[in-house]
Parts: C-alpha cells; structure tokens; sequence
C-alpha cells in the first residue's frame, strides 16, 4: 500500500486562498462603511436617523396592533353571528320550556330565599345611610316636586278623592239615617204597643208609604238650621261692613233686636223656600226626607207658612207639639197636621 501523507498541497492552498479573500473583502467592507458611519455618527445626522428609527419602530407597532384588531374584530363578529343564529333558532324556545319544566327560577328563588335573610336584608338596606341620602336627594330633587305637583293636580287624581270624599258623606249618613229610622220604628211600635193602637207594616194598605221618624227628623233640621246660621252670618257680616262705613249701628239693644229680627227670617226664609220648591230642603234630601201636601206634590207657599208656623209653635210648647210623631201612623206633628202636610222616607235623595 502506498503512503498518503496527512495534508496535500493543493487542497490546502485552495483552503488558505479562499480565507485570505474572505477576509480581505470583509477589511475592505468596513474600510467602505467607514464614511457612512462617521456621517451617521455626526451630531446632525444622529438625532435625525434616531428619529426614523422610532417612526418606523411606531409605524411597525401600528401595524402590528391594526392586524391584531382586524382579527380581533373578525373573530367577534364570527362569534356575534354564531350566538345571534342561535338565539334566532328553536334552541331558545327549547331552553325556555326546559327552565319551565325543571321549574328552575322556583327553585334558584327558593334556594335564595333558604339561604338568606331577606327581612334582615331589606332592614340593612333600607336602614343604610346610602339609602337615606339617595331618598333625600329624590324628595328634593325638582323633577320629583314636578311630578308631585302633576300627579295632584292631575283630573284623575281629582275626581278620585272626589269620589272617595262623596262615598264617605253618603257612608256616614247612611248609617245616621239607618240608626234613626230603626230608633224610631223601635219607639213608636213600642208606645203604640202601650197605647193598644196597633202597628201598621210600611207597604199594606194601612201605611202605603214609610214616613219619615222624629229622629230623622230632628237630624234634617239640625243640619238645615246650621246652614241657615252660615247664611245669616254671611248677611249680617255684610250688613256690618256697610255699616261700618257709616260708622257703626247704636244704641247695642237695637243691634240685638235686628240681629235676633234677621237670623229669624233668614231661617224661616230658608225652610219656606226649600219646602215650596222642591219639598225638601238640603239636610232633607240628606237623610232622603221629603214634604208632601194632600195631592202627593211640595206644598205651595201658603201651606208652606202654614207649616212653618205651626213648627214654631211645636216648638215653643217645650216641643210638646212634636210628640204625636211618635205615635200618629203618618208620623205626623202639630205642624204637618194643621198643614195637612206629611214627611215621606224616601228610598232616593
């Protein structure tokens, strides 16, 4: 076998060329460079390519965030058409029945409910200064005196206390007359029971109709003398401002006489217009009371006088002249009988 010796001349020279080339391009690269460097390394043209350096940074960074919301903003949308395609399909019908039938909001409210103390809750809650200061802030705010001041002011809000003030009226006398009327039919079956005369039901023959009681009675003109005072005081309040101007009446026995003189006639003006008119003055029609003559009709003036004096004189004998009301079968006094008149208990004001 022939001798190969470790190294051969050609190949290692070829080698040794190709290393001294590659450096001497390398030396003669950075020899090249070197003007550029010493003219990026100038004070004037450092700043400048730092400058460019971090648009380009930026302009990179923008890039990168844009594709990253493009992508981002397509995903959301993939996702938003997915769950609207859902929810536009029968699956959420089908999750409604499911929650229905496993009676699942029963069962999430009633697990609450065991697990918590919503009185104790409710009274933390309501009991927070938070809350006190949140309600103080609405009772003060002007939009809630706004509202205030429309919803009282509002027709709907009127007509409803209206009614509930007229249902409260009709209520409470109501019962009045409900009391008055059993105590008089108490008293009068009672006194005509002592007195052997018999009773008469409301509806035979005997008492075609029910006729008003002295309890009733008594109420009406009460009520009828009260208002008859509001209006002599109204007259005689403007009676005293005119004589005011004049500088007062005198001697004070005179004003007596016509202050005694005009709340006479104011009252008996009152009852004589009432009774002539409509049969029934206001606290009448108030306990469904009404004065008829001998036809069934009001009484016409001269029975009206007639009426009226008679009452005055019933009431003067120690309202002796009131008493036959509690035993006559039309319930009649000393003034309905010298009137020929009769007090009928209607069923409507």
């Amino acid at each position: 076998m022939a001798y190969d010796p470790p190294w051969k001349p050609g190949r290692d020279a070829a080698v040794g060329a190709a290393v001294f080339g590659s450096r001497a391009v390398r030396t003669a690269g950075r020899w090249a460079l070197v003007p550029a460097r010493t003219v990026a390394g100038a004070p004037i043209v450092k700043p400048a390519l730092g400058r460019a350096r971090q648009g380009l940074a930026a302009n990179g960074r923008a890039v990168q965030a844009s594709g990253r919301r493009r992508v981002d903003d397509l995903a959301l949308t993939e996702v938003e058409l997915a769950i609207d395609r859902v929810l536009a399909g029968p699956v959420t019908e089908a999750i409604g029945r499911s929650l229905a039938d496993h009676e699942v909001p029963q069962r999430i409210a009633a697990e609450f409910l065991a697990r918590t103390d919503v009185q104790a809750l409710l009274a933390e809650v309501l009991e927070s200064q938070a809350t006190a200061d949140i309600t103080d802030r609405v009772l003060a705010s002007p939009q809630f005196q706004h509202a205030i001041e429309d919803v009282a002011s509002s027709p709907a809000v009127r007509d409803a206390v209206a009614a509930q003030t007229r249902s409260l009226v009709d209520d409470v006398v109501d019962e009045i007359r409900g009391v008055a009327e059993r105590l008089d039919d108490s008293v009068q079956a009672k006194l005509r029971g002592w007195l052997r005369r018999g009773t008469a039901s409301p509806g035979t023959a005997a008492a075609p109709t029910k006729y008003g009681g002295l309890s009733a009675r008594a109420v009406a003109l009460v009520l009828d003398v009260g208002l008859a005072d509001l209006a002599a005081i109204t007259v005689a309040g403007g009676l005293w401002l005119v004589a005011s101007v004049v500088g007062g009446l005198r001697p004070e026995w005179l004003v007596a006489v016509l202050v005694a003189v005009g709340w006479a006639f104011v009252v008996d003006a009152y009852l004589v217009a009432f009774w002539t008119m409509s049969g029934q003055t206001p606290g009448m029609r108030l306990l469904h009371l009404r004065v008829v003559g001998p036809d069934g009709d009001p009484p016409g003036l001269g029975r009206s006088l007639v009426r009226l004096v008679g009452l005055i004189i019933a009431i003067a004998v120690l309202f002796v002249g009131l008493l036959p009301v509690l035993v006559d079968r039309r319930r009649r006094g000393l003034h309905d009988m010298l009137a020929s008149t009769t007090v009928e208990s209607t069923d409507q004001a």
